[in-house]
This record gives C-alpha cells, structure tokens and sequence, in this order.
C-alpha cells in the first residue's frame, strides 16, 4: 500500500502486509481504505482473505489477521494466476470489508476488527460490484441480469429487489446521508432511488456518471471517447429532506 499527501503527491508511506504464523501468506493489496480520522490505513489481500491495519504517520502494522474462511472456500482455492474478477471493497469507516466472487455469485461481509464473517449472499446469478450507505447498515449489490438489491447484511434481511434494464446493474453511491441509491445501468443511464421506499425517483440520460463527491455537489462524467470532466451535480438531486 503506498499513501501520498494531496496535492502535489509527495510520499507519506508505503505499507507491507507482514505473513506470520497465523497469516502464512502474502497476496497483493486488491482494495484500502482510511479510517474516519485519517490516522489509520486498512487493506484487504487477495485470494489468501486477509486484512491489514497500518499507522499512517510511523508505517508500523497495527493488525494482520486472517478472515474466516468458511463463506471464503472459492476464494481460497482460486489459482493466484487465474484472471477471474474478484473485488474487495471497505464501508466508509472500514468496520467491514466485503469481497464479491463475481463469477461465483457469491459474496461475503467480515468485520474488519475481528476478521469475524457477518453475513454471505449466495446467488446462481453473476453479481457486478456493491457499496455501502455511510453508517454501514445498508449495502447495495447489483447483478448482470439488471436486477438491483438492498440489504441490511446484520441480520441479512432483504429491504428491496430495484429492477433494472438487463444487462449489469451497478450500485455506486448513497447520497444524502443514505436516503439515496444512485446506480449505472447497460443503457447508459443513472438511476436514483429512495431508499426508504425503493422506488425510483429519477432517470439521468445522456451521461454516464462514474463518482459522485461525497456531498453530492459534483460527478465526474465518462464520456464516450474516454474523457472525465467534472460537473455540477446541481438539479440532478431532489432536495434533501430534512432531519428529524
């Protein structure tokens, strides 16, 4: 794991995950995150199913454990050469950190603290990538045939099934502290969803939009001839409603 400080790039570190005799392996870093404060660096290592936790000022590992390998097995026995798609992506505050066998159908949620496994979703459907709502409760997974789902993976319960164009579904943020879904679809459209209800609240054509700002203020735009501009996100999101 490398860290650079913005802007300008300057070399804050570069993080080693360190085997030993619990964790006999080193993988790749296939996915990081930082803590909440900034202070700390996590990483999730490939196919072996292990997480590492670094201090960002001093590079000294603070954790390097093993995550449970029950819901893991398909990882565990795939060939490090093998190409097949893998991702591994954290919550926001890096309490979980998921890994997606997207061939398999399957994917697994552990706690990052622990290593302990909190939930697994097994599908005979290919799925594409997920995310989680800001406080971790909701996670968003899409799948190929355009099917879009919503879970609370503690304790696993399904809160809505968004159905989509077919081909992939990809779920790429919550906005408004979670009230939102916002996903991309095979027609090259974006899509908003209430959360609450699961119904759709928009349709955005013409642009496929890649990232959000966490505020929701700006999207960075793909254009068809591999361009990313930055735009306003303004009347593209309904008003936030207010807190309660």
């Amino acid at each position: 794991v490398t860290v650079l400080e913005c802007p300008g790039g300057p070399l804050v570190g570069q993080y080693t995950l360190t085997p030993d005799a619990t964790m006999p392996f080193a993988h790749s870093i296939e996915a990081v995150r930082f803590s909440p404060d900034g202070r700390t660096v996590f990483g999730w290592a490939a196919p072996g199913g292990a997480v590492g936790q670094w201090d960002v000022a001093s590079g000294r590992q603070l954790a390097g454990r093993v995550l449970e390998p029950e819901s893991l097995k398909s990882l565990m026995e795939t060939d490090p050469e093998d190409e097949r798609p893998i991702e591994g992506f954290f919550s926001e505050d890096a309490r979980y950190v998921v890994a997606i066998d997207q061939m398999a159908g399957q994917l697994t949620v552990w706690e990052t603290a622990t290593g302990r496994r909190v939930w697994s979703l097994r599908t005979p459907q290919w799925l594409t990538s997920g995310c989680f709502s800001p406080d971790g409760a909701k996670l968003a997974v899409g799948r190929m045939s355009g099917l879009l789902q919503i879970w609370e993976p503690r304790p696993g319960r399904l809160l809505h099934s968004l159905e989509g164009p077919e081909g992939a579904s990809i779920p790429q943020a919550f906005l408004q502290k979670g009230r939102i879904l916002v996903s991309n679809h095979a027609d090259g459209a974006t899509r908003l969803w209430n959360v609450a209800t699961g119904r759709l609240i928009k349709r955005i054509d013409r642009r496929l939009i890649v990232a959000w700002s966490p505020d929701g203020k700006r999207v960075a735009v793909l254009s068809a001839r591999d361009d990313l501009t930055i735009h306003s996100a303004d009347g593209l999101l309904p008003e936030p409603a207010p807190d309660r």
